[in-house]
């Protein structure tokens, strides 16, 4: 039998900091902890975003100046942000939130300007003022009556999408603190909130993929905004994820046939020799793309693509792709063997560089509105 589906009354509360993160700005107070009352793990040492620190030696000094030069930016930079979350509809849809944007948004402020970006706070009501015949009529919101609803057994997902889930919970993030363990807290929202999307979008259920994201989200919000994050971000125009998600997966090929026309355009002699050793894109893209650089990335650079994924849409994942074939160039087209060439492009997203992927991706000769024409033509297919 299926283990206890923990209730909505234990959602943790919106905007709490992950244990050994900075804090973080709330988009509105909540309800309760979703913490489990097991004994947490012994605490170790994480770097500023909560992965266990493989290498505890004492990093490399960094002269005062050049940390007090830091600081002043970063203060500057949050600063400006700060102001813009405040009053939101004048920025909204200007150059300049575009180019805040694409150099990164703070830490502090990341959770609250995805939600912006996201709708999140349009995609509630909406979905709020719909009627779902999976969620039972009730105090609290539509999560929370989803959430009980699936804890009730009245509408779990089925059998096949709920042995994915659990089979993928501990593979989620496994050396972040947050969801390192059962009594860490975050395998039970993650879990809360894949099987609440799976029940309100039976059609696309659940995709190995769909985890990693959600839990880059849970690391920034709380597990109710991180739902809606997630509700908008396979709906995000031009090119929907969840049309990547469909069984058969046709638009999530069709996709992978654009990025391969783009490789011919911008980095011509890269392709012909991913063809002269008969190496596919999907053997390569496929763990790139469908989890949006969020699995087996580094995570800066997976913050940065959710960044301007929420203003630019999925058209980013597919520039960064490009820049990242674009950066190890010289180094593809002196590998001579199919299997080299695929294992360097398996640890390439793991240790890149943030400011110089984006940097790369930006200025490839791409243009952008036929890319989206095309993807947005291969996410109708």
């Amino acid at each position: 039998s299926r283990p206890p589906f923990a209730g909505p009354a234990s959602l943790p509360g919106r905007g709490a900091a992950r244990p050994g993160m900075e804090e973080r700005l709330s988009l509105s107070s909540g309800s309760g902890s979703g913490d489990s009352e097991a004994e947490p793990p012994r605490r170790l040492p994480t770097d500023r975003y909560g992965f266990y620190l493989a290498d505890t030696s004492r990093p490399s000094a960094v002269s005062p100046a050049v940390a007090a030069r830091n600081q002043r930016l970063h203060t500057e930079k949050l600063g400006k942000w700060v102001e813009m979350l405040q009053n939101w509809g004048a920025y909204a849809a200007t150059r300049r939130l575009r180019r805040r944007v694409r150099t990164g948004i703070p830490d502090a402020v990341r959770g609250r300007a995805w939600c912006c970006l996201a709708g999140v706070d349009e995609a509630r009501a909406a979905l709020e003022a719909q009627h779902h015949p999976a969620v039972p009529p009730g105090d609290g919101s539509l999560y929370q009556r989803l959430v009980a609803a699936i804890s009730g057994r009245r509408d779990v997902p089925s059998e096949d999408v709920y042995s994915a889930i659990e089979r993928d919970l501990s593979r989620t993030f496994p050396q972040h603190e947050y969801f390192s363990s059962p009594a860490a807290g975050g395998q039970a929202a993650l879990q809360r909130v894949l099987h609440a999307y799976s029940v309100l979008d039976a059609d696309v259920g659940y995709c190995q993929g769909m985890g990693f994201f959600t839990a880059t989200y849970l690391i920034y919000v709380d597990e109710e905004c991180a739902f809606y994050l997630l509700w908008q971000a396979m709906r995000r125009q031009p090119a929907p994820l969840r049309e990547l998600y469909l069984p058969g997966m046709a638009a999530a090929a069709h996709s992978l046939s654009v990025l391969e026309s783009l490789l011919g355009t911008a980095i011509p002699r890269v392709q012909q020799h991913l063809h002269a050793l008969h190496i596919r894109t999907s053997a390569w893209a496929s763990a790139w793309l469908l989890p949006c650089f969020s699995r087996n990335t580094a995570f800066p650079l997976s913050l940065r693509v959710w960044d301007s994924f929420w203003h630019e849409g999925w058209s980013i994942v597919v520039l960064v792709a490009l820049a990242l074939v674009k950066i190890h160039e010289r180094r593809i087209l002196a590998l001579d063997t199919l299997e080299d060439v695929l294992a360097l492009l398996r640890d390439v997203p793991a240790t890149a560089d943030a400011d110089t992927v984006m940097g790369v991706a930006y200025a490839l000769p791409v243009k952008r509105r036929q890319l989206e024409a095309a993807l947005r033509a291969a996410a109708s297919m």
